[in-house]
């Protein structure tokens, strides 16, 4: 597998500050870890960067240095801000 996305995480406002998000995530990394052939993971957050930071070890993509550019389009059902 070269790539896995993830995406969607969330915990429901009446559960969090429980550890379910840590417990969640710490799930997730142990299912990537455990894929030898993964080569790269990514997901896109708007606030949660330190989070995954700390969780995932997951560190911000500084596009260009590699050549590769990661791009996006905004359609209507959109809740991110330009």
């Amino acid at each position: 597998m070269t790539l896995a996305y993830l995406t969607d995480v969330y915990i429901i406002p009446e559960f969090e500050g429980k550890g379910l998000g840590t417990w969640l995530i710490k799930c997730a990394n142990e299912v990537l870890e455990s894929w030898p052939e993964l080569r790269r993971s990514l997901l896109i957050s708007s606030d949660g960067e330190e989070f995954y930071a700390k969780q995932l070890g997951m560190k911000t993509f500084e596009q260009g240095k590699t050549g590769t550019v990661i791009m996006t389009k905004k359609y209507a059902g959109s809740t991110m801000q330009e």
